[in-house]
């Protein structure tokens, strides 16, 4: 997953703002969904049991994206807007 996570900054419109994402399309083939699998963002996540056809189980999820961004957000956001305010005072 951490090849598929990525940084987004849009600096411009009512959207401004930074994101990290994590991108399926980025992902090997057939686990596009697995990032929201494993933070339990999909209801249940099936799988055979080592590639089994006949044995499947039911895994369930283990969140710790989300729940790490969550604890670092107000960290981030005071840095973030440190940057802008700085900027700011270069352009003025």
């Amino acid at each position: 997953m951490s090849r598929a996570t990525r940084l987004e900054v849009k600096k411009s419109g009512k959207n401004a703002g930074v994101a990290i994402r994590v991108d399926g399309r980025k992902m090997p083939d057939r686990q596009g969904s697995l990032p929201a699998y494993m933070e339990g963002t999909k209801p249940r996540w099936r799988h055979p049991v080592f590639g089994n056809q006949e044995v499947w189980v039911q895994q369930p999820p283990h969140p710790y994206f989300y729940r790490v961004m969550r604890a670092q957000g107000p960290k981030s956001r005071k840095a973030v807007n440190k940057v802008i305010d700085g900027i700011t005072k270069d352009i003025k």
